[in-house]
């Protein structure tokens, strides 16, 4: 009663009529309405279509027969805020697929599986809970449930493991300290973990600094204790640290130097070695550096970006000793959300370990909504006695250091977002070919390519 008397007094100052002022009261009482049907959303549901193909070596080893496949995925997200999604206190998300795949070349796709189901398979690939807003500070939160642990490179973590994950974040600083450990696969088809990811508890964590803004300069440490005990289906089990240094940044256009990002990582422990003849421990000491620095021209047609990237690990004194990838790291480089690369190709894995590499490339933009990325590199082993870093059905020669060159070529297109219902329909396309020139310490293995052609549809 005493808003509608102000409004008389002040629509009477201001020499509004009442018809005027009825329509004004609508007006607002509309718009209030409209902010507070948006404040309460709580539930969203996005969608992604995946289909890739694919010709290359079976099982991405090197020599072996070549195999054709192909594999389709619908792969819903659920997500539930409270007690809104703005500033929810609660926020909870489900994320799953249902899959066909054929066959088991290397994919291209944003997938950090370990098991390779063939057939009709589904899996729940992601469920945990995050409370926000803790001490009603935003730069806080805590997640428990199985939750993706992923970075621009898997050479610290690259998996999705049950955990208990405490963030903390600002404009200048961020980090997490989290421990777990993986029970499930969670798949419909192959739900058992591997013997070797079995009972593996772990504790990681990592701080960053913004030391300038887009500079990042930090930390990382992680501490792995596989209590499995003595198993022949298991034979290794290491107990030690991880630990290592990062620093990534982008300059402004006009720099010579315009992005780079290092990487260096130790590892520290003892592995249990179990075999029919006996058991022993080893001392487990090893390292990585990895690299990039790229430079990008701006006033040039296609605006293309150079880049060097090398990469080293220790010299190991037998196939047991010096760096390696455990079972939640990899050698994958994520590009985007969509798809992801390896650390010299497309579809050639890499062991960390035992290696030594350097490689150029270059990207350009031949449209707005497309791109071509081209890269060339070398391999080395550090120790021609010790296991190569590859997959290959092919025994090697011990008297050549050289593995050999890798090329690869991906283009990649993105159609214009379309708003279909009040959301967005995008659709995004990578066609990659990789091509390994053989080199002598591979022995009698012949040069090897793949082909790949992969398609996502986001709905969101």
């Amino acid at each position: 009663m005493r808003k509608t008397r102000l409004c008389v007094v002040v629509a009477g100052l201001m020499g509004l009529s009442a018809h005027q002022l009825s329509l004004a009261e609508e007006g607002v009482e509309s718009s209030a309405g409209q902010f507070a049907a948006e404040e309460i959303e709580t539930f969203e549901v996005n969608h992604k279509f995946t289909m890739e193909t694919a010709s290359g070596p079976e099982d991405a080893r090197l020599g072996a027969d070549r195999d054709q496949s192909y594999s389709l995925r619908y792969e819903p997200t659920l997500i539930w805020y409270s007690p809104e999604k703005r500033w929810p206190k609660w926020r909870t998300l489900v994320r799953g697929w249902i899959a066909y795949d054929s066959g088991s070349a290397v994919s291209s796709l944003q997938d950090e599986r370990r098991e390779q189901a063939e057939g009709w398979n589904a899996e729940l690939r992601e469920f945990y809970v995050t409370r926000n807003l803790i001490g009603d500070d935003p730069r806080f939160s805590l997640s428990f449930g199985r939750q993706r642990y992923s970075d621009y490179l898997g050479l610290w973590w690259d998996d999705t493991f049950e955990s208990v994950r405490f963030s903390y974040q600002d404009d200048t600083a961020r980090g997490f300290v989290a421990a777990g450990q993986k029970f499930y696969n969670y798949n419909s088809d192959v739900n058992r973990l591997d013997p070797s990811e079995e009972d593996i508890a772990l504790l990681m964590g990592e701080y960053g600094r913004s030391w300038r803004i887009g500079h990042w300069a930090g930390i990382r440490l992680m501490y792995e204790d596989d209590h499995s005990g003595a198993d022949l289906d298991d034979p290794d089990d290491f107990t030690g640290f991880r630990y290592g240094v990062f620093a990534q940044g982008e300059y402004a256009s006009g720099s010579r130097l315009n992005d780079y990002h290092l990487e260096l990582a130790a590892v520290t422990g003892d592995r249990d070695e179990v075999a029919q003849a006996g058991s022993r421990t080893v001392d487990i000491n090893g390292w990585a550096a990895i690299g990039e620095v790229g430079t990008q021209m701006i006033d040039w047609r296609w605006s293309p970006r150079f880049s060097f990237r090398a990469g080293i690990t220790d010299k190991p004194d037998e196939d047991q000793d010096g760096f390696y990838l455990n079972s939640i790291q990899s050698d994958r480089q994520v590009t985007d959300d969509n798809f992801s690369t390896r650390l010299v190709s497309s579809f050639m894995g890499l062991q960390v370990s035992n290696l030594a590499y350097y490689g150029v490339g270059v990207e350009f933009s031949p449209t707005e909504r497309s791109g071509v990325n081209m890269r060339l590199s070398d391999l080395y082993l550090r120790n021609p006695d010790a296991d190569m870093p590859i997959r290959s059905v092919v025994p090697q020669d011990p008297d050549s250091r050289s593995l050999g060159q890798v090329f690869d070529v991906s283009y990649s297109w993105q159609r214009f977002p379309e708003a279909y219902k009040g959301r967005l329909l995008s659709v995004d396309t990578l066609l990659s070919a990789g091509y390994f020139f053989a080199g002598p310490a591979t022995g009698d293995l012949d040069d090897e390519y793949q082909l790949t052609l992969g398609v996502v549809v986001r709905y969101r």
